[in-house]
């Protein structure tokens, strides 16, 4: 890796079920569903001490009166989580999790146990809270990947390479139209390319 270089979660992509043409990561239920338990207990926490400062409760008894005020809070937004997404979501992130452990296992990081191979598959795919989450060199050492820093030549081939292709990435759109840097149609490749063919 060069020092500008960077890796991301291990994040399966679902179709957004509300029809973009931008997936959705399958995190997202999860770390949705994270964020309502950590919004019940602030909930019932802040309630709780209300509770405790103005009036002469003791706690197990304050606790027990804030929690169907809570639950009022918390209950509408809980209905709105879909169960059958969710376990899709699971799924996906299992299948996921379950293919880098075996690669893992079967190529460069056969000497590792499994616990510390375990550990590195469920850090890609759990601990990062979107699929964007930048993976430096530092991070990925730390995390046990087996990174090394690139040396200045290899790195300038690579920088120029990128460099190189940037205009061609998408010039076919997905209905087989140009577009992009290059302008060049489709059609006209082919059929270049048919003419050498003939003409070999």
């Amino acid at each position: 890796m060069t020092r500008d270089a960077e890796l991301g979660p291990l994040d399966a992509q679902l179709p957004d079920p509300r029809g973009s043409a931008i997936p959705k990561s399958a995190l997202n239920s999860f770390k949705s569903l994270e964020y309502l338990q950590r919004y019940a207990l602030d909930t019932l926490n802040l309630a709780t001490i209300l509770l405790l400062k103005q009036s002469s409760m003791d706690i197990p008894y304050a606790i027990e009166k804030a929690m169907p005020f809570v639950s009022c809070i918390v209950t509408p937004l809980y209905q709105q989580v879909d169960p059958q997404e969710l376990g899709e979501a699971r799924r996906h992130l299992s299948v996921a999790e379950e293919y880098c452990k075996r690669i893992m296992k079967r190529y460069a990081y056969s000497q590792l146990t499994k616990q510390k191979i375990d550990n590195i598959a469920s850090r890609l795919v759990w601990e990062y809270p979107s699929h964007s989450f930048v993976i430096d060199l530092d991070e990925a050492r730390q995390m046990g990947i087996h990174a090394s820093l690139m040396d200045e030549e290899r790195a300038k081939l690579c920088y120029n390479l990128i460099k190189s292709v940037d205009g061609c990435f998408g010039f076919i759109s997905s209905d087989g139209k140009p577009k992009g840097k290059t302008g060049v149609s489709p059609k006209s490749v082919v059929t270049k390319k048919n003419r050498k063919i003939k003409k070999g």
